[in-house]
């Protein structure tokens, strides 16, 4: 019985899927639909125009005024904001558009509509059903990635440096990878790091237009990134000549992740939720398959970011620039598997994703939770009320 109810509900998604897939503006449809669906589960608590001074916007707006300057100096090492220093994308496109912390937030929420309307347009292109897609974008949108330029209003622009790497992966022109690439390097370091999985991606996607190995290493969009990795490490040391900066790296190493140990797997885990299995799903194809150049690149680039989120107190934070894998999980199933199989798969993605929620997990904090839209009336009206 129970069963047979699930698969009621999986049926209508499924026709609901194909519903908003078909016709004009499909993509875009599918887009906002998961968009209202992610955000009535995981309501921000208020909207922008959120008091800078209580919201950490003091040094970015600093920065806004005086893009290259040491925030090393300016504050103590053990604060966030004495990491700030390299992280200028978005503090100098608000010193160039004289943007302050509304005008930003504003542009961070455009953002994030572009990555909703991406995800579902590069789902759309490797399954070719709506029903997929729309399972895709719940399984993404419903995380840390996907809500990342919503939820949040203190200044981290994780969600800023996500879009920046989706738009990577969705344009193959290296003229639109290079400097998207550049740009999410200097919106936060992790962004660079994930750059790698932009770099599997392009060359997955050449190996499967039946280059060799060794030549999809050098193709255009491979040889657009490596550009864009040499571009950042350039800038960044002509900066630290010019203006004598510095960042601190304080709350990483081996003495925060022995502190942290007990929370390391729900902080991973809260990173992309269901676009684990997808991502596990996908080491396993490419093994089969015996790609051992993607799978190898693949699982380093996997390594190498997991490493990097458990060796600092945002743990999730951290975890959530695995994003990109799922993107290269989606286009290796789709290369490998049979379109039931694959729209099963995603629906097994979005539910965990939708029942696992949308919180936080920082060092050995307690977590904390996003509530749905209805809890936030309860709560406003409460509020009112007392």
């Amino acid at each position: 019985m129970a069963i047979e109810f699930l698969g009621s509900i999986y049926d209508r998604f499924v026709r609901l899927g194909d519903f908003l897939g078909s016709g004009r503006f499909a993509s875009l449809k599918l887009a906002l639909f998961s968009l209202s669906v992610c955000l009535f589960l995981a309501f921000p608590s208020r909207l922008a125009n959120r008091s800078p001074e209580t919201e950490g916007w003091e040094p970015i707006i600093e920065l806004i005024e005086q893009p290259f300057q040491n925030m090393a100096e300016r504050y103590p090492h053990d604060e966030h904001s004495a990491k700030l220093t390299f992280r200028i994308t978005m503090p100098v496109l608000g010193h160039y558009l004289g943007l302050g912390p509304v005008g930003l937030c504003i542009v961070q929420y455009a953002l994030g509509l572009l990555q909703f309307y991406l995800l579902a347009a590069l789902a759309r292109r490797f399954t070719g059903e709506g029903a997929a897609t729309l399972f895709f974008c719940l399984a993404v949108g419903s995380t840390y990635p996907g809500l990342a330029c919503f939820n949040y209003t203190h200044p981290y622009f994780d969600g800023v440096a996500l879009c920046l790497l989706t738009v990577a992966i969705c344009f193959r022109h290296p003229a639109i990878i290079l400097p998207t690439l550049f740009l999410a390097a200097f919106t936060d370091e992790r962004g660079f790091i994930a750059s790698s999985l932009v770099l599997v991606f392009h060359i997955h996607q050449a190996v499967r237009e039946g280059k060799p190995a060794p030549r999809a290493l050098f193709c255009a969009p491979a040889l657009a990134v490596y550009v864009s990795w040499a571009a950042y490490f350039v800038a960044r040391m002509a900066m630290t000549r010019a203006y004598g900066l510095d960042t601190s790296d304080s709350g990483t190493g081996l003495d925060v992740l022995f502190a942290q140990w007990a929370t390391l797997r729900f902080g991973l885990w809260a990173g992309i939720d269901g676009g684990w299995l997808l991502v596990l799903v996908a080491l396993i194809a490419l093994w089969r398959s015996n790609a051992w150049l993607p799978l190898l690149m693949y699982a380093g680039s996997i390594l190498v970011l997991m490493t990097v989120a458990i060796l600092i107190t945002d743990i999730n934070r951290g975890a959530a620039y695995l994003m990109p894998a799922v993107l290269v999980a989606l286009a290796v199933l789709s290369r490998t598997e049979k379109p039931a199989p694959l729209r099963g798969l995603l629906a097994a993605a979005a539910f965990v994703s939708l029942a696992c929620g949308h919180y936080q997990v920082h060092g050995d904090k307690p977590f904390w939770a996003f509530y749905s839209l209805p809890a936030r009336v309860v709560q406003f009206l409460y509020s009112a009320i007392t």
